[in-house]
């Protein structure tokens, strides 16, 4: 789930297309609880809980989430995970929350192209003296979506070869709806495509007798064999061969 788009950074090349939102999008707790709520009434469980941002830690309420999560869903699911880019340090609410409910976080480092260094250095110290879990990714390259500048144009043909090549390693769940590819959801809330009714599975108009499509969907079992968005994104596949600086930063208006 994502909690907030929100960033301390502005990565050109973000696949979760951060600044291209004019007005970033923040969940409010209730409505993050009650996603969980209608997701956890149709699945029995899931590996990984996964928060994410923008900077999941600017959220005001990132510690209460996890804390309904683990308290009210703990059997549900093995662990909570964050994906942070470590510039921002939780505070000490939130780093018991962390360590009482075993929460992993994953840290991206962007500092061969950022210089936070310094806070990359100071978020581990803080980790390793506190017992959370955690891993440090430098991040050196990233392969480009392409979208929303310069769009791929698959052909339909070759739309599912292309899907099964990007296979996302996790997939999505906000506003009641889990996607397959978590990238569409970001990408139609920036206002940039409009998602058709193959590209995710909607909690709210789902039977619990018809909840089987929720694991056919999480495999690529879909109308067509792709979802929609695979025709304009470059994806995470080998098909994919434009590497880019991984953290370069958008620069607008000269600043």
């Amino acid at each position: 789930s994502a909690l907030t788009m929100a960033c301390t950074l502005n990565c050109k090349n973000c696949n979760m297309f951060v600044p291209f939102y004019d007005k970033r999008v923040t969940y409010d707790l209730s409505q993050l609880k009650e996603d969980a709520d209608v997701l956890f009434s149709y699945v029995d469980y899931v590996f990984c809980y996964t928060l994410l941002g923008g900077e999941p830690f600017l959220y005001k309420q990132i510690g209460s989430f996890i804390k309904y999560l683990a308290e009210r869903y703990g059997e549900k699911f093995c662990t909570i995970k964050i994906i942070t880019n470590g510039t921002v340090l939780p505070d000490s609410d939130v780093i018991e929350l962390l360590r009482k409910y075993h929460v992993w976080v994953s840290i991206s480092d962007y500092t061969d192209c950022v210089p936070y260094s310094g806070r990359i250095e100071e978020i581990c110290k803080l980790f390793d003296d506190e017992g959370i879990d955690y891993t440090l990714f430098k991040q050196k390259n990233w392969l480009a979506f392409g979208f929303p500048t310069v769009p791929a144009n698959f052909d339909k043909a070759a739309c599912a070869s292309h899907m099964r090549e990007c296979s996302p390693i996790f997939h999505g769940y906000n506003d009641r709806k889990i996607f397959y590819c978590h990238v569409a959801w970001s990408a139609q809330k920036i206002g940039k495509y409009v998602l058709q009714d193959k590209d995710f599975v909607d909690l709210e108009r789902l039977s619990f007798q018809d909840r089987h499509r929720i694991a056919e969907h999480c495999l690529g079992e879909v109308q067509d064999g792709y979802v929609s968005f695979c025709r304009v994104c470059g994806g995470c596949g080998r098909d994919n061969k434009n590497s880019v600086i991984a953290g370069e930063q958008l620069i607008r208006d000269g600043k």
